[in-house]
């Protein structure tokens, strides 16, 4: 896998530092950060109903189903 080097202020290298999971490297840890991020950000755009006016209720549940059934997580997982 092809890599490229950052440079990250201290205070940045410190913050990622205490965010860091035993075994996890440094850009698993910002992997991680980023996709739990977008993952909340569409978790919330496709709840807002209002977005999605245009569809029916039927329409509407199964584009949710088609995006949780996708191989893509997309959307944060919950458990049982």
């Amino acid at each position: 896998m092809a890599s490229k080097t950052i440079s990250i202020t201290n205070d940045v290298y410190a913050f990622l530092s205490k965010l860091k999971l035993p075994n996890e490297s440094f850009g698993d840890v910002i992997n991680r950060i980023c996709s739990e991020k977008l993952s909340s950000q569409l978790s919330s755009w496709i709840e807002d109903k209002v977005l999605w006016s245009d569809m029916d209720d039927e329409e509407y549940r199964e584009f949710k189903i088609s995006i949780e059934d996708s191989p893509i997580r997309w959307l944060p997982q919950t458990n049982p």
